[in-house]
């Protein structure tokens, strides 16, 4: 007889795939137990009854644990941030551009020497936001010696340096929020999300008891739906976790 397959590693799945998931199955036994009372799944009362009370409670505990995420990764901190990374990138690219001219017009000690260190900085549009800091910061440290500030001040970008550091400065604090701000997500979510995937497999296993029980009626519509979103997530937390002991279809939720 053909039933709803069993979801493996279930408590594994990650807060995005947990939401889609949830988010796919209450739609699809919306779809089968709609007020219409499509002939698809036509049940006796009680039955009915119980399972409107099994979604109901899956919604509940989905509408909690969507709660936890409603504060997204892309933050207004985060949109700060990558305006930050602009305008500390941005300074770099005038400090660049005033070495540059002062040793193509008036070439001197110091402006070939702070030209041949920024020349090692190529690119950085291409690059990574940790790569862009790691630049910048060794910059920065390699002008704050005694040597080369004399240069910097001599060329007079010694303005343009201060402000390159308060950009970095104020870089690397909204990249901390930022990080606290994901932690903080994830640790938020993850008692919310196993309760929900606990009420997922309570709702699976009355789901197959009924089907099983109601052999004269027709549930593909439901069989069929809820397997096309659980095969290709098994597939999917299967291959993840192919290094550890191979389980049976049973899921993994105590």
């Amino acid at each position: 007889m053909k039933t709803i397959n069993n979801l493996v590693y279930a408590k594994n799945l990650r807060n995005e795939e947990a939401n889609v998931f949830i988010n796919s199955v209450i739609n699809i036994y919306d779809s089968v137990i709609s007020e219409d009372d499509r002939p698809v799944i036509e049940m006796l009362n009680i039955s009915d009854d119980q399972l409107k009370s099994h979604l109901q409670e899956l919604k509940d505990y989905y509408k909690e644990f969507h709660s936890t995420l409603d504060v997204p990764l892309k933050l207004k901190e985060t949109d700060e941030l990558y305006l930050t990374n602009r305008l500390r990138v941005r300074t770099l690219g005038d400090i660049k551009r005033i070495i540059t001219m002062q040793n193509n017009n008036n070439p001197s000690e110091a402006s070939e020497i702070l030209k041949t260190r920024l020349d090692l900085i190529k690119n950085l549009h291409k690059k990574s936001l940790i790569e862009i800091t790691g630049h910048i910061q060794n910059l920065l440290k390699d002008l704050a010696a005694e040597e080369m500030a004399t240069y910097c001040e001599s060329l007079k970008i010694s303005s343009l340096i201060t402000k390159l550091i308060s950009e970095e400065n104020k870089f690397e604090e909204l990249y901390k929020a930022r990080g606290i701000t994901a932690e903080t997500r994830v640790v938020n979510s993850y008692p919310s999300k196993i309760d929900c995937m606990k009420k997922y497999m309570e709702i699976i296993d009355y789901s197959n008891s009924m089907i099983k029980y109601n052999t004269s009626n027709n549930y593909d519509e439901l069989i069929n739906g809820i397997n096309a979103i659980v095969n290709p997530m098994n597939e999917t937390m299967r291959s993840r976790y192919k290094f550890k002991k191979k389980e049976d279809d049973r899921p993994v939720i105590e």
